[in-house]
């Protein structure tokens, strides 16, 4: 800094001594790891390194978190199905030893009843409001196997919630089991290209054991 009289001049040089500092810092902290020993660029990774494995696993959890279960996808059959000519064959089994109780085959008819809910306001271009459809067994007085058919896309879906065995007493009297069972359960159902078969638990309580009941629809 010089003088000049009553005016005081700022040298230059300080301001050159801090740029130059600044300078030499920056140099440092990009500077690649010397002697085994991590540079100053490292301290980030050194920080992230040093967290809890929780926070690690949080910060990372869009590639480790496990997959989605892929969801059960039930089995829908064609509308077209129970357009053929058909018969069932009904099978009984005592489902506690495993005992066949016999069979008995029946033609079928099937049938739709009225749709459920509100009609379809006037200009819709068609009524896609689910129904019941059903398949009587014509020589096994009340029996039937129903359904619900979604008209939209013409099919059933054989599942817990969507398909009913009902009348089913007047098979079981010749079972063994007097009057109609306390519940019916839905079981499975499988499919192939000329069947469907569907099969329910009727449990009865103390009054006869639990019964295995197999409906195989085959195409004639």
């Amino acid at each position: 800094m010089k003088t000049h009289g009553n005016r005081v001049e700022k040298s230059s040089v300080a301001p050159l001594f801090t740029l130059a500092a600044l300078v030499a810092s920056a140099m440092t902290a990009c500077a690649p790891a010397q002697n085994g020993q991590p540079g100053s660029a490292d301290a980030g990774s050194r920080s992230l390194s040093a967290l809890p494995s929780g926070a690690n696993a949080a910060s990372n959890s869009g590639s480790v978190s496990a997959p989605a279960s892929v969801p059960h996808i039930p089995l829908r059959i064609g509308r077209e199905f129970f357009e053929r000519q058909l018969q069932a064959q009904v099978n009984v089994t005592n489902a506690e030893v495993q005992s066949s109780k016999g069979s008995v085959i029946s033609p079928i008819i099937w049938e739709e009843g009225a749709p459920a809910g509100p009609a379809p306001q006037p200009g819709a271009i068609a009524d896609f409001r689910d129904r019941p459809g059903c398949a009587k067994l014509s020589e096994q007085g009340s029996m039937q196997v129903c359904f619900v058919v979604v008209p939209d896309v013409s099919s059933l879906d054989v599942t817990a919630e969507k398909v009913t065995l009902q009348g089913y007493e007047s098979v079981a009297a010749t079972k063994g089991c007097q009057g109609a069972p306390d519940q019916i359960k839905f079981v499975s159902g499988q499919k192939d290209e000329n069947s469907l078969k569907v099969s329910f638990i009727a449990e009865y309580g103390t009054r006869c054991g639990p019964q295995m009941i197999e409906v195989q629809f085959l195409s004639l």
